[in-house]
């Protein structure tokens, strides 16, 4: 006769917490360690965040969506019908490249997705750290982050499907088709199936006795600097996002 009673524990895991900053500087001295680190190689990616307390973590996770198979089954051929009549391009999500490029194209636009978008240009990063702040009353307190990621060597193994099933944190190569975003941007992905990220990567580094992660805090009130200097670069919300909602933003943050 086979056991029929036993107890078990439901455990609640709240949303990670960030790991403390590498290093906090000003604009300037962030600028300047950028243009003068002739050590810094391609293979480094970026990525901004408006507020250092929210830790890197996809779309998808930060709905609270766990389920990855049920986001496949259902989310995405449901999306897919409606971006096919909207835009007139077919994917077939039976085949990866076209099943990947549906996402990079919806993570551009509000969709949440798996995905974890950067930048190759430590710039661009530092446009949407700041950009997204009201122009007024930052405290003295508050702070963006710009994340760093050092691909190379970097043991992520190859993702093939996004019911992939061991942990990964992974770079994509991913197809830009009617995505007019991908490249004023210099957009990388990083596929995701983990909640807590900086965690996962933590623990690679300490396992390969390698740093691959690098956080810098700067603080908010040095918005209206940094966007000055941004906009004189040519990194403005026309140049990142071409079309008429760009230039409208673009427009509102020079005039009002």
């Amino acid at each position: 006769e086979l056991e029929n009673s036993g107890t078990f524990t439901l455990v609640r895991q709240d949303f990670p917490a960030p790991a403390p900053a590498d290093h906090q500087m000003d604009w300037r001295q962030f600028r300047n360690w950028i243009l003068d680190d002739e050590r810094r190689t391609a293979s480094v990616i970026f990525r901004g965040h408006h507020d250092s307390k929210h830790a890197l973590a996809t779309s998808f996770h930060r709905r609270r969506r766990r389920d990855l198979s049920r986001y496949d089954r259902e989310d995405v051929p449901r999306l897919c019908r409606t971006v096919e009549a909207l835009i007139g391009s077919k994917y077939d999500l039976r085949d990866p490249v076209d099943f990947g490029g549906l996402l990079n194209l919806a993570q551009h636009h509000g969709f949440p997705t798996p995905l974890l978008d950067w930048t190759e240009s430590p710039f661009v990063a530092a446009f949407f750290a700041f950009s997204s702040l009201p122009k007024m009353n930052q405290s003295k307190g508050e702070l963006v982050r710009i994340f760093m990621f050092e691909c190379d060597g970097w043991p992520g193994e190859a993702v093939q499907a996004i019911g992939h099933i061991r942990p990964a944190f992974a770079r994509l190569e991913l197809r830009a088709r009617d995505n007019l975003r991908v490249l004023p941007q210099q957009s990388v992905h990083m596929f995701s199936n983990i909640l807590a990220i900086e965690r996962f990567v933590a623990s690679r580094e300490q396992e390969h006795k390698r740093h691959f992660l690098t956080r810098v805090d700067i603080p908010a009130i040095e918005r209206r600097v940094a966007m000055i200097e941004l906009d004189a670069m040519g990194i403005t919300a026309a140049s990142l996002y071409p079309g008429l909602d760009g230039l409208c933003r673009m427009h509102a943050e020079k005039w009002f």
